[in-house]
């Protein structure tokens, strides 16, 4: 996965492509795999900001995002642009599949 987006960057039409990194550590086990912490994040995060987010992608980047704000990763001022690109369409059945994962 690095190598491609290295080749992306390297692209003629790439400005600044010095300042990326990816970060695999909220995989969760990986793909469409999740926790009920990772469930408890995301019902926490819709109450809070009205935003729905589904545990196979959008769930796990936020989920990332705010651990890394906890831990300081990001200096002090930093801006953060997160972007939440739908992926929603199967989360009702996930949530009927798991009856206990209430919203």
């Amino acid at each position: 996965m690095r190598g491609k987006v290295k080749v992306l960057l390297d692209s003629p039409v790439a400005q600044d492509n010095r300042n990326w990194k990816i970060i695999t550590d909220y995989h969760f086990g990986g793909y469409a795999k999740f926790t009920k912490e990772l469930l408890q994040f995301i019902t926490n995060f819709e109450n809070r900001n009205n935003i729905k987010l589904e545990p196979i992608y959008s769930g796990k980047m936020m989920f990332g995002i705010y651990d890394m704000i906890r831990k300081s990763y990001f200096p002090r001022g930093s801006i953060i642009i997160a972007l939440h690109n739908g992926g929603l369409q199967g989360l009702e059945g996930l949530r009927k599949k798991l009856n206990s994962w209430k919203m």
